[in-house]
């Protein structure tokens, strides 16, 4: 089975292309949703509503964010063997999970490359397949660019590549998992990624550009001089394991997982 994880915080309507995307995919494998929730308001409310369904939804309490133990609390209740991860807001092809998991390997990383899209560009696409998307956003310039950048990156084996991925989840575990010392806004992605290639790992880059709708930026997102200490050190740390994550998280308050 692939579990597909998605980070949420509000933003339903974002949410609801991610789920329409996922939920038309023609995949021949069991999959898998898991909305890794960082404390929405009403999450499971609007997706009663909205007659959403054969979803688990995995929530902690809002108390920051706290992106690295809100997916690590995903895949602890994960069903599958392979793992996906995505945030809201994003378009997919309709065969995108069968796709990233024909790409699978033991001890390799399949990276997303994606475009964030305009605030014009967003609205546009907004109810469309991948591929219909994929043509309003030709036109957009940083779509250009990212599809310049991708035509290079299938053609080698990049080394650094922080960012969304999939892997194996035995592999994943090993080590173990996001370091949820990352409290705020970045870089628990690039750690994960200096560990994973410092110890056996390698980086693969799947070949299509994902679509990232656009949403107001978080001001917050500009502070993030905590982690880049956090970041350092862990990384000269010498550890392949992180040090708060998948086996020991970090932070007294529990979860509550709800079946919809």
């Amino acid at each position: 089975m692939i579990s597909v994880l998605i980070s949420v915080y509000n933003r339903f309507e974002g949410l609801r292309v991610t789920l329409d995307c996922i939920k038309r995919q023609q995949c021949n494998v069991e999959y898998e949703i898991i909305l890794c929730d960082d404390g929405s308001s009403g999450l499971v409310e609007w997706l009663n509503e909205n007659w959403y369904s054969d979803i688990t939804v995995v929530s902690q309490a809002d108390l920051g964010f706290r992106l690295s133990r809100n997916r690590n609390n995903g895949v602890r209740e994960s069903l599958g063997d392979f793992l996906i991860f995505l945030d809201q807001d994003f378009i997919v092809p309709d065969d995108f999970i069968q796709s990233v998991y024909d790409k699978r390997a033991e001890k390799s990383k399949i990276c997303f490359l994606y475009c964030y899209l305009s605030e014009e560009t967003s609205k546009k696409v907004v109810g469309l397949d991948y591929e219909s998307a994929c043509e309003v956003a030709s036109s957009d310039e940083e779509y250009k660019m990212k599809s310049r950048i991708l035509d290079i990156l299938v053609k080698q084996t990049p080394r650094r590549f922080p960012g969304l991925f999939a892997c194996y989840k035995k592999d994943f575990i090993e080590y173990n998992g996001f370091d949820e010392g990352f409290i705020g806004w970045g870089l628990e992605d690039f750690e994960f990624d200096f560990r994973w290639l410092e110890y056996g790992g390698s980086n693969v880059v799947y070949d299509r550009v994902l679509l990232h709708l656009f949403h107001p930026f978080d001001r917050s997102k500009e502070v993030i001089s905590v982690n880049t200490e956090y970041y350092n050190k862990r990384c000269n740390s010498g550890e392949k394991k992180s040090k708060y994550g998948f086996f020991n998280t970090l932070g007294d308050d529990e979860y509550v997982v709800r079946c919809i």
